[in-house]
């Protein structure tokens, strides 16, 4: 697999860590986190070539956006984390990849005796991630291609901060709300205690964080409670770069 070229990037985050920036100072930030992304931990010496004749006019007021190491070289502390997250996320993609056409018993996350396996994810989508302790920890069990019953569901299941940061971009382009990640985790409880309890068929999981996304924009959309309709199960999902806590 080739070097991953991207990572995700908060929109909201970049605004609010920015917002004392001018235009000329966002160009010059943007093009730092470029060098660090593309070649790791900077020298003062690499900043001042990537600045050019920007470095004296601008560094003052960049500077505060880096920490400096114990070897002296400066690095943006959020580029590097998100970075790194991506890096495991590719990682993992890799190996599902190499091993797609392996299944490995999982043990059963339904209760009516369908096998789980891990499987290819990008073949069939219907992926299943929770959380096992603290941090968060995605697994991926992907339930039989037939689909399932939402009350066969184990309720213990979490979505993952690339699903969280999907469904605050979904609502925020659809029905132009913002919610930050404890809502949406708020609306997900609410969402399973309802929803886990009612014998309802799903073709994938895909199918139900569709569901789960087009309830929530029913909500906002008509001040009603949480919803389901045949019509919600066709539209598409909207993904997008996550929304996360601090600034880049």
């Amino acid at each position: 697999m080739a070097k991953d070229p991207a990572i995700l990037w908060y929109w909201n985050d970049w605004n609010g860590g920015t917002s004392t920036f001018t235009r000329h100072l966002k160009g010059c930030y943007i093009d730092l986190l470029s060098s660090q992304f593309n070649s790791g931990r900077l020298s003062l010496a690499e900043i001042k070539t990537v600045l050019g004749a920007d470095f004296g006019p601008t560094w003052p007021s960049l500077q505060k956006k880096f920490r400096k190491d114990e070897n002296g070289l400066y690095y943006n502390e959020r580029m590097e984390d998100e970075k790194e997250k991506r890096k495991k996320f590719t990682d993992g993609r890799k190996k599902n990849l190499e091993g797609s056409k392996k299944k490995h018993h999982m043990g059963s996350l339904v209760g009516n005796g369908m096998e789980n396996h891990v499987e290819d994810v990008i073949e069939n989508g219907n992926v299943f991630r929770g959380k096992e302790g603290s941090p968060r920890v995605e697994k991926e069990v992907t339930l039989s291609p037939e689909g399932f019953y939402s009350d066969t569901l184990d309720k213990s299941i979490d979505l993952t901060d690339l699903e969280i940061g999907a469904t605050i971009e979904y609502l925020r382009y659809t029905v132009k709300k913002v919610l930050d990640t404890r809502e949406v985790v708020e609306r997900w409880e609410a969402f399973k205690i309802k929803w886990f309890s009612i014998h309802e068929w799903y073709n994938s999981y895909e199918k139900l964080i569709s569901h789960f996304r087009d309830s929530l924009k029913f909500e906002f959309n008509n001040g009603g409670t949480i919803g389901k309709s045949k019509n919600n199960l066709s539209k598409p999902v909207i993904s997008g770069t996550a929304t996360g806590a601090g600034t880049i």
